[in-house]
């Protein structure tokens, strides 16, 4: 039996995948961090332009999170689904 190390040694584009997979998730993390952040930044402006009261901007805020979560769920799970069909860069030889 060989451990992970040594199978990354035989192949050389394994580690390059590992840092590119690691980049898109840092990458999406990221971004998602930053969506939160401009929700939160606006909300003072969409209450006092729509004139919305606390109560609809804490509907506001849990109808984005769960937009989010709904997307979230049915992307992991179509990746479930596919796997890597779609992606050469991380099929493995």
């Amino acid at each position: 039996m060989t451990s992970p190390h040594a199978e990354s040694h035989g192949e050389p584009g394994t580690d390059r995948r590992r840092w590119f997979a690691l980049a898109i998730v840092m990458t999406a993390a990221f971004m998602d961090l930053v969506d939160v952040t401009i929700v939160n930044v606006a909300l003072p402006t969409i209450q006092h332009d729509e004139g919305a009261s606390t109560g609809q901007i804490q509907w506001i805020t849990a109808g984005y999170a769960l937009a989010f979560a709904a997307l979230l769920i049915t992307g992991g799970r179509l990746g479930d689904i596919f796997g890597r069909m779609g992606s050469p860069l991380l099929e493995r030889s």
